[in-house]
């Protein structure tokens, strides 16, 4: 067991233990420490300090069964965060945001865990609420693409039937996807590609590349109501004083139709996803309203009223391609 290992253990047990714990329990419980009383002692000693930095809030007691020894309790009161005092805005914005990323084959117990927390800020009411856990699968073509970049090597592979020879440059997960940013090789110029319809392997070359291009790259725009089939529809959406700071911190190039007195900003969407757009939008509250066009303003009043129905469980699902 190393030493993170072992102070996470030690951690564990302490904030598991009702009643506080002493020094020789933790060491039979963990099995981590040495046999020699001097020795351990020290260990133990530089652990605590290690907690406490850590932030953990470890207080000493004495021992009621040994009045020479000590117990270690940490109990919940003590472990509770100060209330951030967060307004309405920032509790819907929390709850919006509150979908569990978790790597694959982790388990999905922190779902509940973020929900209960959400609850005691006021940003969850009592009733049964599902949160969506999205999956970050990390397989072996994320692996060698970051590796790639990382050592400075350029890769090769297919794309839609065509080999492609670029120098990697930006890995990003976004919107349930791997994202590569590269600068091709061939005609140098910056291109995103989706990384699971990569067909095939993908190579390294063996010889790290001389001059990788040192401008920046552009941002990639991954805004979800613009993902799906079919024609875009242009969309007018205001977004009050309140929220527009905030919306602009997430899409900072929002195309903006009009700045009003009161501080609100119309923003124009090319959507072709109006689930998406939905499901952005409703983490505003009534600080965000959908003006135009007349239909899909139709469909997000009829999407608010699908979340209000008593038996709403979750949003309508969101496909993204």
């Amino acid at each position: 067991m190393d030493k993170l290992e072992r102070l996470l253990t030690v951690a564990a047990l302490i904030q598991s233990s009702a009643n506080g714990i002493s020094a020789e329990e933790i060491r039979e419980s963990t099995g981590a420490y040495s046999s020699d009383q001097a020795a351990f002692h020290r260990t133990f000693e530089r652990d605590k300090k290690d907690l406490l930095d850590m932030g953990v809030p470890l207080t000493t007691n004495p021992d009621p069964d040994e009045p020479s020894g000590s117990i270690y309790r940490s109990s919940p009161k003590e472990r509770e965060i100060a209330d951030p005092n967060l307004t309405p805005a920032e509790l819907a914005a929390l709850r919006s945001a509150a979908v569990a990323l978790v790597l694959q084959d982790e388990n999905l117990e922190q779902v509940a865990d973020a929900a209960e927390g959400l609850r005691k800020l006021g940003g969850l009411s009592d009733e049964p609420a599902s949160i969506a856990a999205a999956e970050m699968a990390i397989n072996d073509t994320v692996r060698t693409l970051f590796e790639a970049i990382v050592d400075g090597k350029s890769v090769s592979f297919r794309y839609r039937d065509t080999a492609r020879q670029l120098i990697p440059r930006q890995i990003v997960h976004r919107s349930g996807h791997w994202y590569l940013r590269a600068t091709s090789a061939e005609l140098a110029d910056d291109r995103t590609y989706r990384v699971d319809r990569i067909q095939g392997p993908v190579l390294v070359d063996a010889v790290p590349v001389a001059d990788i291009p040192q401008d920046p790259l552009n941002t990639l725009r991954m805004r979800p109501w613009e993902f799906g089939g079919g024609d875009a529809v242009t969309a007018l959406v205001s977004l009050d004083a309140e929220v527009a700071p905030s919306a602009f911190s997430e899409y900072p190039d929002l195309p903006v139709r009009d700045q009003l007195g009161d501080g609100t900003t119309v923003v124009e969407l090319e959507v072709r996803n109006p689930d998406a757009l939905s499901n952005w939008l409703v983490g505003f509250l009534h600080r965000a309203e959908l003006i135009d066009p007349p239909d899909l303003r139709a469909g997000f009043i009829d999407y608010l009223e699908a979340l209000a129905a008593p038996d709403a469980v979750q949003p309508p699902a969101v496909e993204r391609t």
